[in-house]
């Protein structure tokens, strides 16, 4: 019976680091990059978003003032504001870049407390097992070794000439989506081995 817990338990959270690293990703994935962005794409968006609420003439125009500026409203804080195109299109480009650093930040977080987690449960295993069976123990510091090896593999594809931060990120993501990858292939491994056998 306890097995039996803790063999749910184990599903649950599997499942739940799973679900959460996907979805991580795909948030980070689907994110506005502004760096991508020609300044045309940019300017679209800006004037497209669903934060603010440009005046517009009986033809769908954007209007300018006398100073050559658009008002618009930002329906999040219900103010009213007067701004050069190049002003808005500033702003627009910084508050994607932090929406999309606040993103990757939380994914990389994510990511390194999953990846330590992993690191020091089988630290912990090793330990365990090195005391009660040695023999065991070997494959737990094989396993030990093949995971930082792979970690070691994915920092190295994952290099980014933007500098560290980036190169974190991407090790983040590739790291997490090759794990869910391992653990979805060995769940319909071991799916499909119980049905054989």
């Amino acid at each position: 019976m306890e097995n039996n817990r803790q063999n749910l338990i184990t599903k649950i959270l599997t499942y739940l680091v799973i679900f959460l690293g996907v979805l991580f990703t795909l948030i980070v994935m689907t994110d506005d990059n502004p760096k991508e962005m020609n300044p045309e794409q940019i300017k679209v968006a800006a004037f497209n978003n669903d934060q603010f609420e440009f005046e517009k003439d009986d033809k769908g125009r954007f209007i300018k003032d006398k100073f050559g500026n658009y008002t618009y409203t930002d329906l999040e804080n219900d103010s009213t504001y007067s701004k050069s195109e190049g002003e808005i299109l500033r702003n627009y480009q910084t508050s994607l870049e932090e929406k999309l650093d606040g993103h990757v930040f939380t994914l990389t977080f994510f990511s390194i407390i999953t990846v330590s987690a992993t690191f020091l449960l089988l630290l912990l295993g090793f330990g365990y097992l090195a005391y009660i069976n040695w023999a065991k123990a070997k494959k737990i510091l094989a396993g030990v070794g093949v995971f930082a090896l792979f970690m070691i593999i994915v920092y190295f594809i994952s290099v980014d000439e933007r500098g560290t931060d980036w190169t974190l990120a991407n090790t983040a993501i590739n790291s997490t989506v090759l794990l869910i990858i391992v653990a979805l292939v060995s769940w319909i491994g071991g799916s499909v081995l119980k049905l054989r056998k």
